[in-house]
């Protein structure tokens, strides 16, 4: 699926001959031993959303996430589009823990 995608998209043909990108014994193409995931909105979301509900880490914020997807994942702009896909994730809003306290009022000095 992932192979047949990069192989229709523009972008990622055209980065075959830059020395970071590396074609693997599969036909996938790498970029510095990641998989490199071609500009298929479905399919980033596909990932994403795998990702989002694992079961190692159960919804993690968008750090964590990115973290752990770039290990085996890469495409342009990847850091950007994992934290808008957390911030819109609705259950993720309903039930999001509030770690900072609440801003008191202030004080003179």
């Amino acid at each position: 699926m992932i192979v047949q995608a990069q192989m229709n998209d523009p972008d990622v043909q055209r980065r075959i001959n830059n020395p970071e990108f590396s074609i693997a014994t599969d036909g996938a193409i790498l970029y510095n031993g990641r998989l490199c995931v071609p500009n298929d909105v479905e399919l980033k979301h596909l990932i994403m959303s795998e990702s989002h509900k694992s079961g190692f880490s159960i919804h993690p914020g968008s750090t964590k996430m990115y973290q752990d997807l770039k290990r085996n994942f890469w495409w342009p702009n990847m850091k950007t589009e994992i934290a808008e896909f957390v911030s819109r994730y609705v259950v993720c809003q309903q039930v999001k823990i509030e770690h900072q306290k609440p801003a008191g009022l202030l004080q003179p000095l």
